[in-house]
Parts: C-alpha cells; structure tokens; sequence
C-alpha cells in the first residue's frame, strides 16, 4: 500500500493538471464556461440523486453529536465546529440577550458607524492574539477581498499554492488586472523557493506573494510553516498570507491557530486569516491577524469589502464575545486536548483497519482515499445507511481518481462513534472492491 505522503503527492500532482486549465480558462475570460459548468453539474448531480449532498437537516432542533436526515438520526460526522461551541449554552444566551438588547443588526456600513460591541469584541481578539493585530471581518472570504485588494500591488507576483481554498483562488482573481498570478506545487518548497529565485532576478517584479492554507480543508495536511519561515527570511521581497480557518483554535495557545501556534512572535511579513465560522463557535465572521497597526489600518479604511459589505449581526458579535472570553479561560487546553485525543484514537483504529487515511495525523480533517466518484458514492451511501453522515468528496474539489471519504473529528464524539464509523467505511470499501473484481 502507498504512503499517505506518496498518496498525497499524487493527489497534488492531478490538482496541479486541473489548476493550470482553470487558470488558462481565467486568462481567456472562460471561467464560467458551458462546458465547465456542465461538467461540475452532471458531477453534482450524482450526490444529489444518491442523498448524498445537498441535504437538509430535520427541524428538530441540533445537539452537536447527531443530526436527523429524512427522519433519520445520523452521527454527524461533517461539522467544523470542532469543540462544539456552536451549541455551548453560554453562546446562545449571549446572542439572545443581544438581539433583545440591540436588535438584528447594525445595518451600515463600517465606514461610517459600527456597532460598540465591536470595540468590545476586537478587543477581545487583540487579547487572544497578542502582540499581533487583529481586524474582524464578517467572513473569512470577504476578508481576503479586502486583504488582497489592499496589500497586492502593481508589479507583484501572486504565488498561489495549488490547494489553496477555492475563497482565496476567487479573491485572487479580483488582483489580476495589477499582478501576475502563477501556481505553485502543493506545499513543494523547493518549487517554490525556484519560483521565489526567478521572480526576485526580474527587475520588473516588485513584491512576491505567497498564499496558502494552514490547514487544507480536503485532505487536511499542513503548510510547511517552519520552510516558509526561512524564505521569508531569506528573500527580502517575498510576503505569505495564509487562511488557517480549520487551525482556529484548534490549535496554540488561547487558540491562536495551526500557523501562528509554529511561529511566535508573528513573522513581520506575514499575514493569517482566522475563521470565527467554525471552532470558534461564533457561527460567522473571520478575522485578519496583522503583525503590524499600519497594515490593520491601512485594510481597515480602504479594504473593498470593508466599505462596501455589511456588518457582522449584532447579535453574533456578541456570540464571538462569548467564545473569546472562553479562549481566554483556561477551559480552551482541555477542549484542544480532548481533539487529540479522539485524533490519535481515530489514526490507531483506521491503521488497524488497513484504511488509506492521507491526512496528517493531528488534523481535524480527515481523508480516506477510495477511488472514483462512482465507489465513493457507494461508500458514502452505505456509511450513510449505517448511520453516519460523512462528506463524499469528487471532482473539482478533488481530483477525479482521488475521490474519497472526509470526516472531521469533534469533541461531540465519542470513541465509540469513531470505531464505529471506521469499520462502516471499511466494510462498505471492501463490499466494492469485492463486487468489481
């Protein structure tokens, strides 16, 4: 059997094939061509017609550890809420208190007035992620609308790793018309450092951006913190931004992130993106980690969607209050412990299995590689039936031989849940692999 390394690889390599297609597609105007969007359709279509994707949960209300799909209860083996602070009672009094206490919504633009619950909510950031400088943003996306039109300059080069979440390939494209955009291989540092050598000898480039993942959302494997460090170092024009949405809390001190957890103090040249939309429990809005006031203030004032986009709801600034206060507490190691723990555990009961699980071990995001779209179906719907509602990953997320099983680990399991669902995925793989031989 190949190793989760060797199998990464070969996963990054087919992404690769597929990245350089859409960036010809971009620079031809054809992003959203017939054909493109045909093909990402029919691929759809198949979760759709199997259940698979595009379900809705009962209204039956949500306890963090089962979810009820078409009357049925199913372990909820998908969440990102990782410490399961979405339902943590002390959040939902907050937001009720504050929607009676303020309404719905602060609805003008930043620009002009913003709620004062803000002041008491970015405040609260600054705590968690001192000595650095926070800005909140209503989400993750937007913010890195805002970070890039701001930070990205005539004459620089965008290095966009391979994998990088499809939100910062999307506000990539809004740069185009003042920086050359190019791709790098997934977390492949002597790529990128020729990549780095060949940008800085042109006399024409100005800076060199590199943006990435902390943690990539489909096979959960981790940017290179420590080599990207030392380029930063070496190269004097080079800068990284890296979205580390699935790091949040997840892991450092007060929860700072995977990034920012291997790199204290904050790089001076480097920027991170945290979510508040999943660990963090606050169920929207993101933040931009600046290690410098100058920065925060300059994205602030002339960020686009800072401008132009509307507020976080009142009522789920007041939500962040609450799960900062408790980042702050020293409940956050237990929590970040527990993950582990069901971490470790889940990686011993897939070894004994014989799964191929290609993501990196003390990540919440997990990835069993089946094969095509067709099998993974199969095994998503017969896992489904056991009980378990688990993602069925394909093409364009992944690549289209590469189709698998993403499951995140959350302290709303238990180990029971997780041998469980481990000897679900695995009788239903082999049940395939029997019938096409």
């Amino acid at each position: 059997m190949n190793s989760p390394a060797i199998l990464r690889a070969n996963c990054s390599q087919s992404i690769l094939q597929g990245f350089a297609f859409i960036m010809n597609q971009l620079d031809a105007g054809l992003i959203f061509s017939d054909d493109r969007i045909n093909t990402i359709d029919s691929t759809l279509a198949k979760g759709i017609n199997a259940s698979i994707i595009h379900c809705y949960a009962d209204d039956s209300g949500q306890n963090g550890r089962t979810v009820r799909v078409n009357g049925k209860e199913l372990i909820n083996c998908v969440s990102c809420g990782y410490f399961g602070l979405q339902t943590d009672p002390r959040i939902g009094d907050a937001v009720a208190k504050a929607a009676i206490k303020y309404g719905t919504n602060c609805s003008v633009s930043r620009t002009y007035l913003s709620a004062g619950i803000y002041t008491k909510f970015e405040d609260l950031l600054d705590k968690i992620y001192t000595p650095s400088f926070s800005l909140s943003t209503q989400s993750v996306t937007l913010g890195h609308f805002s970070l890039l039109s701001v930070m990205i300059q005539p004459g620089d080069i965008v290095l966009l790793d391979q994998q990088v979440h499809a939100s910062v390939q999307m506000a990539a494209t809004t740069i185009a018309n003042k920086a050359k955009i190019h791709i790098v291989q997934h977390n492949n540092i002597k790529h990128l450092r020729r990549s780095l050598v060949h940008h800085s000898n042109n006399e024409q480039t100005n800076n060199i951006w590199y943006l990435g993942d902390g943690i990539y959302s489909m096979f959960g494997d981790f940017a290179p913190v420590a080599d990207l460090l030392e380029l930063l170092d070496e190269f004097p024009n080079f800068y990284c931004y890296l979205d580390d949405a699935h790091g949040t809390s997840v892991f450092g001190e007060k929860g700072v992130g995977y990034v920012l957890s291997q790199c204290t103090p904050q790089h001076p040249k480097l920027i991170v993106a945290v979510s508040c939309a999943k660990c963090f429990g606050m169920g929207c809005g993101g933040a931009l980690i600046f290690p410098n006031e100058e920065w925060r203030r300059k994205v602030r004032t002339c960020g686009s969607t800072m401008i132009f986009s509307g507020p976080i709801a009142t009522p789920m600034i007041a939500a962040g209050i609450a799960s900062a206060k408790i980042h702050l507490s020293n409940e956050l190691a237990t929590m970040q412990s527990d993950i582990q723990n069901l971490l470790v555990y889940f990686a011993t009961g897939a070894a004994d299995l014989g799964l191929p699980v290609i993501s990196q071990k003390k990540s919440p995001i997990q990835y069993i590689l089946v094969g095509s779209h067709e099998d993974a179906l199969c095994v998503a719907r017969r896992v489904m039936d056991n009980g378990f509602l688990v993602n069925c990953c394909a093409y364009p997320a992944v690549p289209r031989q590469r189709c698998g099983i993403r499951l995140t680990i959350t302290r709303n399991l238990n180990k029971e849940d997780i041998s469980a669902v481990l000897l679900s995925i695995s009788d239903a793989i082999k049940s395939i692999k029997q019938q096409g031989a």
